[in-house]
């Protein structure tokens, strides 16, 4: 069965960004950049959020010092939702430890909402261009990202992400 509608996270976080602000919940963002940090919190001055140091996602021991700095954090914050916008894979790392480190307190402590939506507040706050609408209406805003990037973005499209390509096959023979 194909896919009703997309709904990219770069279109997903102004939506859902301006009800949280309006309604000044609780929010937590783990950041690319204090300056993103920053802005964010301008816009929720109650925003809690963290910039992670550079670390190799392959390093166990520092992902869980990564985690652990981000689960303080949370932890005094008590948010709602926690959004990450740093690279995959590390943002699902994060976003894994965090939630088992919430799990582990008990049912009590409720569950925030992890959102993970990589560069979307870069393109909320224009630091970043999205793909021309062109690219976006074809579905391949990947394709122009890595047009835009293809040194850091090589290995993550076409080597650690092969199983998805037959998704997207699919998807595309099923419209």
């Amino acid at each position: 069965k194909p896919l009703k509608k997309r709904l990219p996270g770069s279109e997903l976080f102004p939506l859902l960004w301006k009800e949280l602000v309006a309604q000044n919940r609780k929010v937590m963002v783990i950041a690319p950049s204090q300056q993103v940090g920053e802005l964010l919190q301008k816009e929720l001055p109650g925003l809690a959020y963290y910039v992670p140091p550079f670390f190799n996602e392959e390093d166990e021991q520092a992902v869980a010092e990564v985690v652990a700095e981000a689960c303080k954090v949370m932890d005094e914050l008590q948010p709602e939702y926690v959004f990450l916008g740093i690279r995959f894979p590390k943002q699902n790392y994060i976003a894994l430890g965090m939630i088992a480190h919430q799990q582990q307190k008990g049912a009590a402590t409720p569950m925030p909402l992890f959102l993970l939506l990589g560069a979307s507040y870069e393109f909320y706050l224009d630091l970043k261009k999205r793909a021309p609408l062109f690219w976006q209406k074809l579905g391949l805003e990947w394709l122009y990202r890595f047009t835009q990037e293809p040194g850091r973005l090589f290995k993550r499209y076409f080597i650690d992400d092969m199983k998805f390509f037959p998704i997207v096959w699919r998807e595309r023979r099923l419209k």
